[in-house]
């Protein structure tokens, strides 16, 4: 989504950039990774320097990134209105101590860019030297591998399977239970990832594919070492 920095001075004043906004339904939406910038504009006396706005497209995949194309423009927002010291480079009026170095060309003044960015990178789960593990909910799938796009060549994500059944409870949310790992699948069995990887597979020692859990209520367990967790899936 466009943020407009209307009471920002200095470099962001008056400047457009974008924020990432999250819906499961199309109706109802929040923002998303704490309303930092996820695309920023460009750096001094670029075409994009104080303006971008995202294509109305999805963004489209192309090997494993995603490449989104922007609008960008060199003017401030709402640029006619300011004082005329402050339309063009180097936007703030002269002796301002966060003035701009003076540039002998004159820069376009907007154009059509592109942004890449890895597949499913728009965000992660994370653990730092102290190991941090991540529970799923049940899942039903139909496959035979479990795939991690992840960020690991300093440390390790490993996973274990689980078993799910049913208890009694008055909250929905709580009405599964866990015991001990699947016998194959626990952690001590699994072959970790220790790799930068938009595909990777985990495996366990000894034990089969996943086939033979189709469509049964299984819970992963990951553990994550120096490492970053981006998606996963089954296939």
């Amino acid at each position: 989504m466009d943020t407009f920095w209307s009471d920002s001075v200095g470099r962001r004043e008056r400047t457009v950039d974008v924020q990432l906004a999250i819906s499961r339904d199309g109706e109802t939406w929040f923002r998303g990774g704490d309303r930092q910038t996820f695309l920023p504009t460009g750096s001094e006396g670029t075409w994009d320097r104080h303006r971008v706005y995202p294509a109305n497209s999805a963004p489209i995949r192309v090997g494993d990134e995603l490449w989104f194309y922007y609008q960008g423009r060199a003017e401030r927002h709402g640029y006619e209105e300011a004082p005329e010291q402050r339309r063009r480079e180097p936007w703030l009026a002269p002796g301002h101590p966060e003035d701009p170095p003076l540039l002998p060309e004159v820069p376009a003044n907007g154009g059509i860019g592109l942004a890449r960015l890895r597949r499913d990178g728009f965000i992660s789960i994370d653990a730092g030297s102290h190991s941090g593990r991540l529970l799923s909910k049940p899942l039903f799938f139909r496959g035979k591998n479990l795939h991690l796009n992840a960020v690991a060549n300093k440390g390790r994500i490993r996973a274990e399977l689980f078993l799910a059944e049913r208890v009694a409870s008055r909250h929905p949310a709580w009405n599964w239970a866990i015991h001990a790992p699947l016998p194959g699948f626990s952690l001590e069995d699994c072959i970790p990832i220790r790799e930068d990887t938009t595909n990777g597979v985990l495996r366990w020692k000894g034990a089969g594919d996943l086939q033979s859990l189709e469509n049964k209520p299984v819970v992963i367990r990951f553990e994550l070492t120096q490492a970053s967790l981006h998606s996963f899936w089954v296939d």
